[in-house]
């Protein structure tokens, strides 16, 4: 099992992030990787608020 925590801007920030992600070669060859070998067998996001003092 696995978290993280990373943080945007923005839900479009995010959305043009995975984009990016996906065009890119080193990516795109990272994810087919990690399908092929099963790394990641679920996966679930959650999308939370900071909060401020």
């Amino acid at each position: 099992m696995a978290l993280a925590l990373i943080s945007f801007e923005s839900l479009a920030a995010y959305e043009a992030y995975r984009a990016r992600l996906k065009a890119d070669p080193a990516g795109a060859a990272n994810f087919r990787l990690a399908q092929e070998r099963r790394f990641i067998l679920s996966e679930r996001r959650t999308f939370l608020t900071p909060v401020r003092p």
